[in-house]
C-alpha cells in the first residue's frame, strides 16, 4: 500500500516489474504518467481511484495478465495505448467523466468482449482497435455516440438509452449488429 501523500505515479515508475501482482493506489493520486506500470506482466487487477484525473499513454500497456480494471468515476482522459495488449481484459466500464480517449487506448485487448460506455462528451478516435467487442451498453446519460467509435467491430448487441439524441456517422459501420435494446 502506498502512502496517502502520493499524488503522481511518474513516468515508468513501476515499468517492467514483472513480479508485481497487485497494487493499491491511494485516493491522493491524481495522475498516472507515461508507462507507469507498462510491462507489469504479473499484475492481475487494478482499481484506479476516483481521485485520478489522467491516465497517460501506455500506462498499463503490456500488462497481459490484467483481468480486472476499475476506472475511477472522475477520470477525464485516457492516453494512447494506455491499456494496449492487456490481452486478458474481458470487460471495461468507461465513466461519464471521460472527455478524451486517445488512439488505441484499448488496442489489442483480444478478449475484451463487453464495453459499458458512459462517457457523455468524450472525443475519441479508434480507441479499441480490435474486433472482439460483441456486447455494448450505452449509459443512460449519454446523448451522443461519437462517429466511427465502434465501426468494424463484432458487436452483436447494443443497449441504447432512452435519452440518446445523436448517433454520429459510421458509429456502428460494418458491425455484426443483430439486436438493439433500450
Amino acid at each position: 500500500t502506498m502512502p496517502e501523500s502520493i499524488e503522481t505515479i511518474g513516468k515508468s515508475a513501476f515499468s517492467n516489474c514483472k513480479g508485481l501482482t497487485s497494487i493499491t493506489l491511494p485516493n491522493s493520486v491524481t495522475s498516472i504518467e507515461y508507462s507507469a506500470f507498462s510491462g507489469c506482466t504479473g499484475l492481475t487487477s487494478i482499481i484506479i481511484p476516483d481521485s485520478v484525473v489522467t491516465i497517460e499513454q501506455s500506462a498499463f500497456s503490456g500488462c497481459n495478465y490484467l483481468t480486472s480494471v476499475i476506472i475511477g468515476k472522475d477520470v477525464k482522459s485516457i492516453g494512447s495505448y494506455a491499456f494496449n495488449n492487456c490481452i486478458r481484459l474481458v470487460d471495461i466500464l468507461l465513466p461519464k467523466s471521460l472527455w478524451s480517449i486517445d488512439d488505441y487506448a484499448f488496442a489489442n485487448c483480444g478478449n475484451l468482449t463487453t464495453v459499458h460506455w458512459n462517457a457523455i462528451n468524450a472525443t475519441v478516435n479508434s480507441i479499441f482497435y480490435n474486433d472482439s467487442v460483441s456486447t455494448l451498453t450505452i449509459g443512460e446519460n449519454v446523448k451522443s455516440i461519437p462517429g466511427g467509435v465502434f465501426s468494424q467491430f463484432k458487436i452483436t448487441e447494443v443497449a441504447l438509452p432512452e435519452g440518446l439524441e445523436t448517433i454520429n456517422s459510421n458509429a456502428f459501420y460494418n458491425t455484426l449488429l443483430r439486436s438493439e435494446e433500450h
